[in-house]
């Protein structure tokens, strides 16, 4: 489960709560991500080229856990319709092209 919301009196963390009690009273270990309260923080993404992303080790603990998962549940508020900025860079960060998903590189072909 990530969670993505500053206060702790939230509805989002009482959704949370109740996430992991009925997961764990139904024999499921679920693993928290919560973003506001992590020690350590992603930096936000500066680069010019997304193929010159360095390797961070906080990256590579956060896709250890997430490849763990059966099940992602994502649990935000929504601010002006999208998601908090800490969330958003943490998907930009994590989900990145070979971890999350993999694009062939291909051209066009003469017919």
């Amino acid at each position: 489960m990530i969670l993505a919301h500053p206060s702790k009196y939230s509805f989002s963390h009482r959704i949370a709560k109740k996430c992991r009690k009925i997961t764990q009273n139904r024999g499921f270990e679920l693993k928290l991500i919560d973003l506001y309260q992590e020690q350590e923080q992603l930096p936000f993404l500066e680069f010019e080229d997304i193929r010159k992303l360095e390797p961070l080790k906080l990256r590579k603990k956060y896709q250890d856990k997430i490849s763990w998962a059966d099940k992602i549940v994502f649990i935000h508020p929504m601010w002006w319709y999208i998601m908090p900025a800490i969330l958003k860079n943490f998907i930009d960060q994590v989900f990145t092209s070979g971890f999350a998903n993999s694009i062939p590189i291909s051209y066009p072909r003469d017919f």
